[in-house]
């Protein structure tokens, strides 16, 4: 208790243990000895304000006897007696050092977390009890553009798109009232205007007593994102409305590690080709696999692994029946494999190749006829050769032989010394010998004798020294030995070749020397012509004047053989010719005589 001036009229035990003095070194003294002398306003004061008040309350430092301060609460109050005059002061202190120093520390953290909340990247916004917006870190401000005061309270929300508050409004409403946390996606106004997504996870936070004190939400910026998942949507829609005109399925297939496949993606076009439900292929792969043909099956597996074993594009062609349908329809797979993550994936497309199929077929068809045509024509025209070769033989060398027989018997008519006679009988002898040699010239270019006597082993080296007489350069021939007995038609096409060969390098290779090989295998025939000139090129091959190459590729492809031809600058060309073996015999071995025997024999 104090007196009116303020000195200690009453001193108990608990003012005694608090502030160490006694009651004989207390009463009587001035009360603001129980206060630093440095602080700014005097005690004394604050009992004119009680005074005029009733009441004051204060907490502030506090002196003890020995000099050690501490925090106290003070509670004064003026006492009257009943005519409301003034007879002293009661005052009630309470030691609140450690309340103080409990909430100095939690000021302390708090303005701790507040700081890391400051530089915290992420946008940070926190709510009262009352739900109402206390705080704002400085990212929310950087990002709003906004200052602090306008965010405050209810603020904040005119940043918030107005097509989202309302769902704001209604999911905050439900998580405050149940004390539960939550999560929303909203948009919110950035500084230059624009709306940015943002994801929103609020908590409950408590203070230590466990009280409940508000949410902390936190805010991350998830516009980058949603303009990623917005067009690759976009590119998802492009991409299925490009692939819904595309006429065939457009899929990606994956294997997994333990070899099951599934389709990660169909077109919608892929009922159009397999009948099959889009939905239906997606949930089993066989639903597609099971419409190929029976037989072709493993063929198809087989091509789908070595393209995942060797990272090879899966190439095949087959038939499909689509489903509730009775006709089959050939297809045509093309997919490009790459490795996944749990094993391989196919980017491909199957289409319908029915139409071009038939055209295909059609197109061969037509080949073959014209290679049917063609070898007829062949045919009848080497045979048209080695019938005038017969009447050219036939009429021309017996007239010929019997002139030369009345030449002889009329040199033996002449008298002795008939010279003149005589001279001219001798070049009458020498025109008929002309006239053999080229009768003989003209039967063996329309249908060499040799090659229907001797076969053609003897036929080549025949022509190869006739050539060397020619042109002078060296022809080497190896065949085997003993000679292979040659169909007819196989052996006059190889012959023909031959000659075809010899003639364009005499006029084009430029080349000394000549390299021929016959060979027989079990399946075909071959000859390889090699030579030393300047090499052919690959533009001279595809000339569209190369009649001869065309010429000699269409007498091998008449009979199911094929043509190859190639060079190497200055190193010379080399020519392969392959001419199967019949199944079964069919034409007459080339040692049927078929033509007459050389004029030159007569």
């Amino acid at each position: 208790m104090l007196d009116v001036e303020g000195r200690i009229a009453s001193w108990n035990p608990g003012a005694q243990a608090l502030n160490g003095y006694t009651p004989s070194e207390a009463i009587g003294r001035p009360f603001s000895m129980l206060y630093p002398a440095d602080r700014e306003q005097q005690p004394e004061k604050h009992l004119a304000v009680a005074a005029r008040r009733g009441w004051y309350e204060e907490e502030c430092w506090h002196l003890r006897k020995d000099g050690k301060r501490y925090r106290g609460d003070d509670v004064v109050s003026a006492i009257r007696d009943e005519s409301g005059q003034l007879r002293g002061y009661s005052v009630v202190t309470r030691d609140a050092t450690e309340r103080i120093e409990l909430r100095q520390q939690t000021e302390r953290s708090r303005d701790h977390y507040f700081a890391l909340f400051s530089d915290f990247p992420n946008l940070v916004w926190r709510s009262d009890t009352g739900g109402v917006c206390d705080y704002l870190n400085q990212a929310w401000l950087d990002y709003t553009g906004r200052p602090r005061e306008r965010e405050l309270g209810s603020g904040w929300l005119d940043g918030m798109h107005a097509d989202d508050r309302r769902r704001w409004q209604e999911t905050f409403t439900d998580a405050f009232a149940t004390r539960r946390p939550f999560e929303i996606e909203f948009r919110l106004r950035a500084a230059n205007g624009e709306y940015g997504s943002m994801i929103c996870v609020g908590r409950p936070y408590h203070d230590l007593q466990g009280n409940f004190c508000g949410y902390l939400c936190s805010c991350y910026d998830n516009t980058a994102r949603r303009a990623m998942e917005t067009a690759l949507k976009e590119s998802e829609q492009r991409y299925e409305g490009m692939t819904a005109n595309v006429p065939g399925m457009v899929f990606q297939l994956v294997r997994d590690a333990s070899g099951r496949l599934s389709f990660a993606y169909v077109n919608r076009g892929s009922q159009t080709l397999t009948g099959q439900p889009q939905q239906a292929l997606l949930n089993n792969a066989d639903a597609f696999f099971s419409l190929l043909a029976e037989s072709e099956r493993s063929h198809v597996m087989a091509t789908l692994e070595t393209s995942a074993a060797q990272l090879t594009n899966w190439n095949w062609s087959g038939r499909l029946r689509p489903l509730h349908d009775s006709a089959e329809k050939w297809v045509s797979i093309r997919a490009q494999p790459r490795r996944a993550d749990h094993g391989t994936l196919w980017d491909g497309l199957v289409f319908d190749d029915t139409q071009s199929r038939l055209a295909r077929l059609e197109i061969e068809r037509s080949r073959e006829e014209l290679r049917s045509l063609s070898r007829h024509l062949q045919l009848v025209r080497e045979e048209e050769k080695a019938r005038i070769a017969r009447e050219v033989h036939d009429e021309l060398g017996s007239t010929l032989t019997a002139l030369r027989m009345d030449l002889d018997w009329l040199g033996e008519q002449l008298p002795p010394g008939a010279a003149p006679l005589r001279q001219k009988r001798g070049a009458m002898v020498k025109l008929v010998e002309a006239a053999v040699a080229a009768t003989r010239k003209i039967v063996t270019d329309l249908r060499p004798s040799i090659l229907d006597d001797l076969g053609l082993a003897a036929a080549l080296r025949w022509q190869a020294s006739e050539h060397e007489k020619h042109t002078g350069m060296t022809i080497h021939i190896e065949t085997p030995d003993p000679d292979v007995a040659i169909p007819r038609e196989a052996a006059l096409a190889l012959f023909r070749i031959f000659q075809e060969t010899l003639t364009n390098i005499a006029r084009h290779a430029k080349a000394t020397t000549v390299a021929v090989e016959l060979e027989e295998s079990d399946e075909a025939y071959k000859l390889q012509i090699r030579d030393n000139g300047v090499g052919i090129t690959e533009d001279d091959i595809g000339k569209p004047s190369s009649h001869g190459i065309r010429g000699m590729r269409e007498r091998a492809q008449q009979l199911g053989g094929n043509l190859s031809v190639s060079g190497r600058p200055a190193r010379g060309t080399t020519l392969v010719v392959s001419i199967p073996k019949p199944a079964s015999p069919r034409i007459a071995p080339a040692q049927q005589p078929s033509a007459p025997r050389d004029p030159a024999r007569l």
